[in-house]
């Protein structure tokens, strides 16, 4: 992700006026739906989350949904059979020469129960870091308008 882009992001998320629990929460849901396997309709069902949840900030869950991309792919995927190979006691490799058919059937379970487990843990953890970071922002602002309050 650009540093431009992510500057331009941060500004929209901030001038949305939400709370930092609403920040947190869309950008959870964003990256849960991101690393889950309902990424294949990720942007058709982040649009419906937001129209069912009103109070989570839009742009932070496009933003969560956006940091699974294919620079970041790689990482998950390998943390995805980490998982997976971990919960379930599965032991997947994944060689391209000897791949078949089978190997697919064997694998799905593991992984899907891996993925989901990675997907609500990531989640929980980026909701508590943004939730912080969009607290102190806050707080930051409001301490600088103040003192702007009072200069006027």
């Amino acid at each position: 992700m650009e540093k431009e882009k992510f500057k331009t992001w941060l500004n929209e998320i901030i001038k949305e006026k939400k709370s930092p629990h609403e920040i947190a929460l869309g950008f959870a849901i964003g990256l849960l739906i991101g690393i889950s396997p309902l990424r294949l309709i990720g942007i058709p069902l982040c649009v419906i989350i937001i129209l069912l949840i009103k109070k989570i900030n839009k742009i932070a869950t496009f933003v969560g949904l956006a940091l699974i991309n294919p620079w970041t792919m790689p990482l998950v995927l390998k943390l995805v059979l980490w998982t997976s190979n971990i919960v379930t006691g599965a032991k997947i490799k994944v060689n391209i020469a000897t791949f078949s058919r089978t190997d697919i059937f064997h694998m799905i379970k593991p992984l899907l129960i891996g993925n989901l487990i990675l997907a609500i843990i990531a989640a929980i953890i980026s909701y508590v870091i943004v939730y912080f970071i969009f607290k102190k922002i806050k707080s930051h602002n409001d301490k600088k308008n103040k003192r702007k309050d009072k200069k006027d």
